[in-house]
């Protein structure tokens, strides 16, 4: 895992680009608002499935990172299933980090 994705999210909370909890996440996906999804591997296959399809439908990329535990660690929370971040240069920051260790996912990847 790389330590600088994870304390760059630590950032985009402390920013207030972040927002976690199911109704909080659905709000920014539905009003446009979220710039990246970033997913736990261990989420629930319908939090995945769901997640997906929200991105698929708005073209929103996908992150994941090993646990629910080190996604909340992350932002100073409890284990979090999933997150979005809204600011668009931290979002694609987080992106392009996650692509040069080979943890990105594009919305067209349904493979988890």
């Amino acid at each position: 895992m790389c330590d600088r994705f994870l304390q760059m999210l630590g950032l985009a909370e402390r920013a207030h680009a972040v927002r976690s909890g199911a109704l909080a996440c659905e709000q920014a996906i539905r009003k446009g608002h979220a710039k990246l999804i970033v997913l736990a591997e261990d989420a629930s296959p319908d939090v995945k499935h769901a997640f997906l399809a929200r991105a698929q439908g708005s073209g929103i990329k996908i992150v994941t990172v090993p646990s629910r535990v080190v996604l909340g660690n992350a932002i100073g929370k409890s284990p979090r299933a999933a997150l979005v971040v809204t600011d668009a240069g931290l979002g694609q920051r987080l992106w392009d980090m996650r692509q040069e260790t080979g943890g990105g996912i594009s919305v067209e990847d349904q493979s988890f």
